[in-house]
């Protein structure tokens, strides 16, 4: 029966889906020597060739185990050294005395024993299903399970009921947190899944995958939630659903229509906050979820129109707040209002027009208060006094007339 050594050894022997698995004894020896005197990369973030890189390990595989027996105990006879503990084997067995599971244990500091080395689980039938170290109860260093599609709900759910089982499932772990790619795969060694952790929070690409090995759907996290690209395609590799996510909030166009199909106005929100519920769990074979509270957001441009086509508003929005230049024209497709807000308030200078092109006021604004005289014309160009324009904002501009109201009276 091949032991945890080999496992490991093979587990952190990585191969593309192209290449087969042909390993002899002699090159079996070289990698274990390799792997037991190499020291591993804490944190190390894989490339994006790495993606389709994955461990490889037929289910149930046995042989060529004495080789490694005494290096086995060596590694448990060095971790029991470094500790300072006194490691000793459990052994479960099954009803009819087949071992179970075999795992080393150590006192903690509290003088319980948890479990400290080589960790090994068997089936009833002699298949070695679980395999890997743990460090002072925690796990440490490659660990690969084999699952049977109903030992969990994900294999029941897509794109896990297209692919065959057993699934082999693989990751690393750096003080019992999946730090690496968690991969899933098939008993056909097709990936099914890659999800990229960092100490057990989602952070880089991750993707799910058809038989024939196009990408089902591809997504971009950052600690832990989706920001960047969300992608679903076709088997054949078309795009169907494209998304753009930032901080976790889903980055979205909305536009509306007039009776005649006319489009009235396109406006960028963000959805409201996505929150972790749970992580993902590699003992319960689990994804992670999430949920969504809040409320919507308006962010980036914005573009509203008359009914007859001609640009209404024009503007843009940071996170609810309107920033940047603001502008406004007649349905005849004159100007109407220019100007520009900071932080949510109108700021600097600011015009408006009345329908026949001639200038109607001029207003200098400071953090949405007039900070000057202003200065009004009628439509005829004869200078008028008028009252100080009042703030409105485009949101509210929308649904009634695109310019700020000034009344005023004749310069006698």
């Amino acid at each position: 029966m091949m032991t945890r050594n080999l496992l490991r050894a093979v587990l952190l022997s990585s191969c593309s889906m192209e290449a087969s698995l042909c390993i002899s004894a002699t090159c079996e020896a070289q990698q274990l020597k390799s792997l037991l005197t190499s020291q591993p990369t804490p944190n190390r973030t894989p490339a994006s060739d790495d993606l389709r890189r994955i461990p490889s390990l037929e289910f149930g595989d046995i042989a060529l185990a004495g080789q490694i027996n005494e290096a086995s105990k060596n590694r448990v006879s060095v971790l029991a050294e470094t500790d300072q503990a006194s490691v000793e084997v459990v052994r479960e067995r099954f009803k009819d005395g087949r071992i179970h599971i075999e795992r080393h244990v150590a006192l903690d500091r509290n003088g319980n024993f948890v479990n400290h080395g080589d960790y090994e689980e068997w089936n009833p039938s002699g298949d070695v299903v679980c395999s890997g170290t743990f460090s002072m109860g925690q796990r440490q260093g490659p660990w690969i399970r084999f699952h049977q599609p109903k030992e969990s709900k994900l294999f029941g759910t897509q794109p896990y009921t297209r692919f065959k089982g057993p699934f082999q499932s693989s990751v690393e772990f750096e003080n019992g947190k999946m730090n690496g790619v968690w991969v899933i795969v098939d008993a056909e060694k097709r990936i099914v899944s890659q999800v990229q952790l960092n100490v057990g929070v989602r952070n880089g690409q991750s993707a799910w995958f058809y038989p024939n090995g196009q990408v089902m759907f591809q997504a971009d996290y950052s600690n832990g939630i989706l920001n960047g690209a969300f992608i679903e395609k076709s088997p054949e590799g078309k795009v169907i659903r494209e998304e753009s996510y930032v901080d976790g909030q889903r980055s979205e166009v909305v536009k509306e229509h007039f009776a005649n199909k006319a489009v009235k106005s396109e406006i960028n929100f963000l959805s409201a906050p996505q929150h972790v519920l749970t992580q993902d769990d590699w003992e319960t074979v689990t994804l992670a979820t999430y949920s969504s509270a809040g409320e919507r957001l308006r962010n980036g441009p914005y573009v509203v129109f008359h009914e007859n086509g001609q640009m209404k508003l024009r503007g843009s929005y940071e996170r609810g707040v309107e920033v940047g230049t603001f502008e406004s024209w007649h349905a005849n497709g004159e100007k109407a209002v220019a100007g520009s807000y900071e932080n949510g308030r109108q700021h600097g200078k600011w015009s408006w027009w009345h329908p026949n092109g001639m200038r109607q006021s001029i207003a200098t604004f400071k953090q949405g208060q007039v900070a000057d005289e202003v200065l009004a014309w009628n439509e005829q160009g004869k200078r008028v006094v008028s009252e100080q324009p009042r703030e409105q904002p485009p949101a509210a501009l929308e649904s009634r007339a695109a310019v700020l109201p000034i009344r005023s009276s004749i310069v006698r």
